[in-house]
């Protein structure tokens, strides 16, 4: 029997917020929380780092809330898991969550990559 499920075997499939689906006015505010969270990914790394797990908990308490609040639902479980390891401070599967976190941040799109970008859109109107 492989360890290996048939799921991983499939290419990553981007994740495109359902905020910005909602029209082009939010994109702004999703762009800006894939900036923040890539400087709170950084953060979180460097505390988890340090096994100071208060910081790292805080910003899995962050994503948690601001990651549905910018359309991606997935990054809930991801920051329950880090804000729940950080808590229990158990370092290995904090380890693993934040992994997991790290995997999942590349495929964030603010917008469907098979559309036109709403930048060059917008820039194709002026």
């Amino acid at each position: 029997s492989s360890d290996v499920c048939s799921s991983d075997l499939e290419p990553a499939l981007p994740i495109v917020s359902t905020l910005s689906a909602r029209g082009e006015r939010f994109v702004p505010i999703v762009e800006r929380f894939l900036v923040e969270l890539d400087r709170k990914l950084a953060l979180m790394e460097a505390a988890a780092g340090e096994d100071d797990f208060g910081a790292v908990g805080d910003h899995g308490h962050w994503l948690k809330g601001a990651g549905g609040t910018a359309g991606f639902s997935v990054l809930k479980e991801a920051a329950e898991a880090i804000e729940e390891h950080a808590h229990a401070q158990d370092r290995t599967s904090l380890d693993e969550s934040l992994q997991s976190l790290k995997a999942l941040v590349p495929r964030l799109v603010v917008t469907d990559p098979d559309n036109v970008p709403l930048s060059q859109s917008r820039t194709a109107e002026r």
